[in-house]
């Protein structure tokens, strides 16, 4: 067992040995093409540790370093082109967010104007319905003219009753006479009256 192990030991380490320059490349080559560049950067280091003065080895490091730092460029470009579009894309959800918050706003003031208007046009209906009655109101109500024309109007038919009556213009005149003070002493009596009105918290005698 120990004789096998040995054996393995030595051929494993004869393969070793006879790995030479071209090996190297062509490994590190295959390690490229699978877009494996720091593995096949590391292939070449090794190659290059055993045969340092091999030019295929040499040339290769230097396209791999190239493709190395194209690669770290391009993975730096691609970060900042994300960060760019994560900042373009929080600048736009802010802009959207301002323009719905000032949507909003003009809304609550449409809004709000609408309803003032409103309650101004309902007050000034309210004032011109008020207007409207005070005017029937008036009209309703007779002018001293219409008053004056109605007191002789009445007058005047009196005056033609008592005609009919037979009764002279002398008499009728004491009539009316009459009438008035009777009139006059009515409206006196009902201020008296008015004045003399019981105190009820006052016992009755």
């Amino acid at each position: 067992m120990k004789t096998l192990f040995t054996t393995l030991l030595l051929v494993i380490g004869s393969v070793c040995m006879a790995q030479n320059a071209s090996d190297f490349f062509s490994s590190a080559g295959n390690q490229f093409i699978d877009g494996n560049t720091e593995t096949a950067l590391k292939t070449v280091n090794r190659g290059l540790d055993r045969f340092p003065s091999d030019e295929k080895l040499k040339k290769l490091k230097e396209e791999l370093e190239k493709q190395q730092e194209q690669e770290q460029q391009e993975q730096e470009q691609q970060k900042q082109q994300e960060e760019q579009e994560k900042q373009d894309q929080e600048k736009k959800d802010q802009q959207q967010k301002d323009q719905q918050e000032q949507q909003e706003k003009d809304q609550q003031e449409q809004e709000q104007e609408q309803k003032d208007q409103d309650q101004k046009q309902e007050k000034d209906e309210g004032k011109e319905d008020e207007e409207k009655k005070d005017e029937e109101k008036k009209d309703s109500e007779p002018t001293e003219e219409e008053k004056e024309q109605k007191e002789k109007d009445d007058l005047q038919k009196f005056l033609d009753k008592l005609k009919e009556m037979k009764i002279s213009p002398e008499k009728a005149q004491m009539i009316l006479e009459a009438m008035k003070n009777n009139e006059i002493q009515y409206v006196q009596q009902n201020k008296r009256k008015a004045k003399k009105r019981k105190d009820r918290s006052k016992p009755d005698w």
